[in-house]
Formats: C-alpha cells, sequence, structure tokens
C-alpha cells in the first residue's frame, strides 16, 4: 500500500499488506469522524507512572488492560468505529500515551486480546515467548518505560508504529508484525536507554 502519513499529529503510520495503521501523539483530545472509518479497531494505550495516580480513557471503549505494574500504571482499551463514525474523545491523565487506529479493507469485526506480558528493569523485552497466530492476524508490541525518556527501537522481526515520551514520567512504544503464515512467533527486547522498570504486552489482533 506504500507509506501513509498519520492523520492528525506528528508521527508517521506503518503499512502492512492488508492492514493500514495510523497513530496519533498523546496531544491530542479529539479523532475526528472525517479521518475514521466503519470497522476501524482504535486502541488506546495510555500510560503514567504509578505515583501519579490513575489514567481515564473513553468510557465508550472496551477495557484490554488497566493495572499497576512495576512502578507503572497501564490502560488499554479499544473500540470498533460504527457503520456512522462518530468525533472520538480521547484520554486525560496520562503521563504518555498513543492512539492507534487499525484498518483492515473489509473487515466486519475484531477480536483483541492480550497473549503475553513481561517486566524487566532494563530495556522492555518480551522474553521471546511463543504466541500462536493464525494467518491474517496483526501482533501488536507495546512496551512501557517508567521515569525515562528514551527513543524506542522495537524487536527483530516487528516494525516500529510511534513512541511517545514524558520526561521524569516514562515512554511508550508501539511495533506490529502482520502474520502471513500460521504458526507461532516470538519476540525478543526492544532497544532504549533505560535502566529503569518496565512492562511489555504482546496484543492479537484479529478481524473477519
Amino acid at each position: 500500500m506504500g507509506i501513509h502519513q498519520a492523520l492528525i499529529g506528528s508521527y508517521p503510520s506503518a503499512s502492512a499488506a492488508s492492514w493500514e495503521i495510523f497513530s496519533y501523539p498523546a496531544g491530542f483530545n479529539t479523532i475526528s469522524a472525517s479521518n475514521l472509518q466503519a470497522n476501524d479497531l482504535v486502541v488506546f494505550a495510555l500510560g503514567r507512572d504509578s505515583g501519579s495516580g490513575s489514567v481515564v480513557g473513553p468510557t465508550t471503549t472496551a477495557l484490554i488492560n488497566n493495572t499497576s505494574i512495576n512502578s507503572i500504571t497501564v490502560l488499554v482499551r479499544y473500540l470498533t468505529v460504527p457503520a456512522t463514525p462518530a468525533d472520538i474523545g480521547y484520554f486525560t491523565f496520562a503521563d504518555y500515551g498513543l492512539v492507534l487506529v487499525f484498518r483492515n479493507s473489509g473487515s466486519t469485526s475484531s477480536n483483541i486480546s492480550v497473549e503475553a506480558t513481561h517486566t524487566t528493569t532494563s530495556s522492555p523485552g518480551h522474553n521471546n515467548t511463543a504466541v500462536a497466530f493464525s494467518e491474517g492476524d496483526l501482533a501488536l508490541l507495546l512496551a512501557y518505560i517508567d521515569d525515562d525518556a528514551t527513543p524506542m527501537t522495537p524487536p527483530t522481526d516487528s516494525t516500529k508504529i510511534a513512541e511517545d515520551q514524558n520526561s521524569g514520567n516514562g515512554t511508550i512504544g508501539a511495533a506490529y508484525k502482520e502474520i502471513n503464515t500460521a504458526g507461532n512467533y516470538s519476540w525478543g527486547s526492544w532497544t532504549t536507554t533505560t535502566t529503569d522498570n518496565t512492562v511489555a504486552y504482546v496484543i492479537k489482533i484479529q478481524e473477519s
């Protein structure tokens, strides 16, 4: 499909053979309906220093994960855009975060689940934990870092979507892999400059 520019914000989007992926940085409050299509999957991946309190996301979304882990408060929510898209207002009380829009031509529903979680006290990693995927799935890799602002280079066999940094509070990175052949897949560490606490997730996205 070629590389598309992000619909708003400064982050580039990614493009896989069957998917378009758009990213929005944390500084915006609304995604306009004009930038959405029916059946888009919108994922809100937000973070906060655990000493700063809770993270609040859109109440119209379904919860994937909301926890305080390894000194990091994590919130991941999602929604599927209805037949008539409407503006989506997103989050408050997040130190950093990304809003990711996944578009798969012809899809009518989305299933999304956390398949693996791994914590470290150094650069975040997925511990090479094997996860079973079906052909056409998308693997979403999320990495959270406590306190530090750091560049994020994703693990081998994945493509970076975007990152968001907040000095003194933390950083998030997102990457993906489109699954063209069913089987078990695993990923190692992100490359960063941190020696602080981290948590990383492998999330499976399936659409029909």
